[in-house]
């Protein structure tokens, strides 16, 4: 009988390392997106810059 209570709690303490996994992972994933947009930017900026560049050379 007393083993109920702790198998309960072993129970919500995975299910809550479970979602901080999750979270973990979502935001790692949020991370990436973000790292890539503004690798995106940066490549933008620069070839904006380039054409610029360019057009003040020609």
């Amino acid at each position: 009988m007393m083993l109920s209570p702790v198998f309960d709690l072993t129970g919500q303490m995975t299910n809550q390392m479970d979602q901080v996994q999750q979270h973990a992972e979502s935001g790692a994933g949020q991370v990436e997106q973000a790292s890539s947009a503004f690798h995106d930017v940066r490549d933008g900026a620069v070839s904006v810059s380039e054409i610029i560049r360019d057009s003040q050379l020609g």
